[in-house]
């Protein structure tokens, strides 16, 4: 997938997407599929291990030079979860929900707001 002038992989876990994919191709990012970032916490919003695979992806990504995006945020729970694990880009339903070109522009590109950064 090639978006604003980066190339990223699907996300990472799912479908074709392939850890060989990231020796062989320039790739600038790493998303991580909703369904590990579903699996995080509990309904309690407590962590629940069953996606232990996202801390080693987390750091993986990084230890490669990539940046890491989290797809399919929906709870304050997974997103304060994403950024304790250094989780760079989140975007999901919690951001907002899916809106024309339009409508986007005038979100968050006439204020000068940047997309759904995790920060500190």
């Amino acid at each position: 997938m090639i978006t604003w002038g980066q190339i990223r992989p699907g996300a990472i876990g799912t479908g074709y997407s392939s850890l060989s994919y990231l020796h062989r191709l320039p790739f600038n990012s790493l998303k991580i599929d909703r369904s590990f970032v579903m699996s995080l916490i509990d309904e309690e919003g407590n962590y629940a291990g069953g996606s232990a695979l996202v801390p080693a992806i987390i750091a993986m990504a990084h230890n490669l030079g990539l940046e890491v995006i989290a797809e399919g945020v929906e709870s304050e729970g997974q997103l304060l979860m994403l950024r304790d694990l250094a989780c760079d880009v989140h975007q999901g339903f919690l951001s907002g929900r899916p809106v024309c070109e339009a409508d986007f522009r005038r979100q968050f590109m006439s204020t000068g707001r940047g997309g759904p950064s995790l920060g500190a």
